[in-house]
């Protein structure tokens, strides 16, 4: 934005939470990956709470479990 000589802060808060938004949906779409090499980035309460193990979150065909869902919304 500063390439460009835009100087809004609306602007600038538009694109803070686009660039927050991209970032969320990234973890969530390299989460499979994270989960095979045992980096959890869910809260164990969150787990706790939906009665979600972390053993049973995505099974070997990459189904995921019903409780992930309500983590995830959580």
């Amino acid at each position: 934005m500063n390439l460009l000589q835009i100087d809004d802060k609306e602007a600038y808060y538009t694109a803070s939470h686009i660039g927050r938004g991209v970032g969320i949906v990234d973890v969530l779409k390299q989460l499979p990956m994270l989960i095979k090499l045992h980096y959890n980035f869910i809260p164990l309460e969150v787990m706790e709470k939906n009665a979600c193990e972390y053993i049973n979150l995505w099974d070997r065909h990459g189904v995921v479990s019903e409780e992930f869902y309500d983590c995830i919304l959580e």
